[in-house]
């Protein structure tokens, strides 16, 4: 789809979604992207808030990694996406950042040891999907500190992680997400 084509794409959705408009009420159909990490505590209250008062909206919702979901909005087969920051500006994108989220060691609850420095390397690192832009800032943020992780495992969803780092398996660092 050529650049002009594209905007006149998406000019004509929100023009179809407006024109279906009762009062208030917005009709038609959007499709949105998200992230599989922001569906929690992002997107679905965000959704049942958008349902109450537009109840004839149809929402479709799909779910991929960040860049993936850019590429479906520049391609337009998506109107919209929740990403993570893609850590670059992309042309032809208009970005909105709607939380920070900073970056925190995640410990199993039993662990007794508060210092990070020694817990990074002393126990086993559970990395997030490595090629993510956050692993890649987690990864040049221990270096820095002149840290080598030593690697066990690596899981694409935040809850996965978790889940491993709860039942001891290792630790991480991750996002504090949005609530």
């Amino acid at each position: 789809m050529e650049e002009g084509d594209d905007a006149r794409w998406r000019e004509d959705t929100a023009g179809d979604i407006r024109a279906r408009a009762d009062g208030d009420r917005l009709g038609g159909r959007a499709t949105l992207g998200v992230v599989v990490s922001s569906i929690h505590c992002l997107m679905a209250p965000s959704l049942a808030a958008l349902h109450t008062t537009q109840p004839v909206l149809e929402i479709e919702v799909v779910s991929n990694p960040s860049r993936v979901l850019i590429d479906q909005v520049l391609e337009g087969a998506i109107h919209a996406a929740l990403v993570s920051d893609p850590g670059e500006t992309v042309p032809n994108l208009m970005v909105h950042p709607i939380c920070r989220e900073p970056y925190h060691l995640l410990t199993a609850a039993k662990e007794t040891n508060s210092d990070s420095r020694h817990l990074l390397n002393s126990r086993p690192f559970i990395w997030f999907d490595r090629r993510t832009r956050l692993t890649r800032d987690v990864d040049m943020m221990v270096r820095r500190m002149g840290i080598t992780v030593r690697s066990t495992m690596e899981v694409n969803s935040f809850e996965g992680v978790e889940a491993l780092v709860r039942h001891g398996l290792g630790i991480s660092i991750l996002p504090k997400r949005a609530q």
